[in-house]
This record gives C-alpha cells, structure tokens and sequence, in this order.
C-alpha cells in the first residue's frame, strides 16, 4: 500500500548534492609558422629571395642580399601563433663581406621547435689587384695593390708586351687592360695602357639592390721606348 508519511518525511529531508569540477585542458598548438618576416638597414627593407609566405612554413631558408657599406642588419620575426615564440635568432647582427647566416628558432606552445634560416649576402666592394706584371722582362717596379701608377723605360726595340693581372677578390672582373699590348709610340711619346678592375657590386645582377653602388678601380702603366 501507498505510505504517504513515508512519502512526506522523505520530501521535507535537505537535499544533499555533490559534483566533480573538471578543468580540461585542450590540445596544446604545435605552430611554429611565422606570419612576419623582414630584413632591415635604417628605412630600407631588403627583398627576401624566395618572397616570404606568410603563415605557410613551407619555405623556411631565404637569401637577402645587402650593400657592401651596410655592415649591420635589424631581422624581425612574428609567431603566427600567439602561444608561439621566436626564441632567438631577431635583432641587430653584424655582417662580414660575403654570406652570413642567421638561424631563427621559434617555439611552439607545445615545446616543438622549428628554424628559418636568413642566409644575409653582403657585396664587396674590392676592386684592386694582387699582382701585375708585363712579360718580355719589362720591370714596372715593386707591385701595390693600393698603388695605382706605373712606369717602364724599354729599349727601341722592344715593340710589344703582354699584360697580366690577378685580382684580390675572386669576385671581381678585370674589364679591360690585359694581353697583348703593341708599343706603337717611341721617344716622348709614352705608351700608356689602363687595366681597369669592377668590385661585385658592379655585376648587373645586383643593379636592384637598394643603395648598391659599383666601385672600379683602375691601374695606369706607362711606357717609354
């Protein structure tokens, strides 16, 4: 039978509730993607080769090639992610003459660790030479490199000579001045021949470099029969 007064007792007893509170955590990000990248002198950002894709890190090695008078670079980098970091690798560096590496490490919120490497080129601007010198013993005196005139007294009968020069920098370009040199001119009448060297930087290749500038030097050798 149907005991209403158990009925009512059991409705008037305080309730007692208990509960679990759960604190889940989600999924840490694995992102290690930049969504800023950037090589700066002063105001001028240099181009980074191949273009940077922001967001992607599919490409993570680029090339940016500076001016042979900017001896410093500013690199920046920005975690897409905002529980990402860029470890090391952003602010100002030094530059040598030639490539420089610098290797940004970013870090994900899960520890994960990924590099971009910037391979930064800096053009030299040397156009001198290491040595000169004419064959059929015609002696110019000793070889400087920062020395840019010579002069020789040749007999009568010495009528040509052969130039040859090597440059100091395996980059440069020796434009004009060497092989074979016919001495037409006798008496006080010299002759003169210039061997003319281009820097690096005066390749054509580099002629959208922001601020880049060809340095020539140019060697003078006269001759008097």
């Amino acid at each position: 039978s149907y005991d209403n007064k158990y009925t009512m007792l059991n409705e008037n007893r305080p309730k007692v509730t208990s509960g679990i509170n759960l604190n889940v955590k989600g999924e840490e990000s694995s992102a290690t993607t930049l969504s800023d990248l950037s090589v700066k002198s002063g105001d001028t950002t240099y181009t980074l080769n191949p273009t940077f894709n922001p967001n992607s890190g599919s490409t993570k090695e680029y090339e940016a090639i500076v001016p042979n008078q900017v001896d410093t670079v500013t690199i920046d980098a920005t975690a897409t992610s905002p529980k990402a970091t860029v470890a090391s690798g952003t602010g100002e560096i030094s530059l040598n003459v030639g490539k420089n590496d610098d290797n940004i490490i970013v870090q994900a919120e899960d520890g994960t660790q990924d590099t971009y490497v910037v391979h930064v080129y800096r053009l030299s601007s040397d156009a001198t030479l290491k040595s000169l010198n004419l064959s059929n013993n015609i002696d110019i005196g000793n070889f400087s490199s920062t020395k840019t005139t010579y002069t020789a007294l040749v007999p009568y009968s010495t009528k040509n000579t052969t130039v040859t020069a090597t440059k100091n920098d395996s980059n440069a370009t020796i434009k004009s001045g060497t092989g074979s040199w016919d001495l037409v001119n006798y008496g006080s009448t010299k002759n003169t021949k210039n061997v003319i060297v281009e820097a690096e930087n005066c390749n054509t290749r580099y002629s959208s470099v922001p601020n880049n500038t060809c340095t020539t030097k140019t060697y003078s050798i006269d001759i008097t029969r």
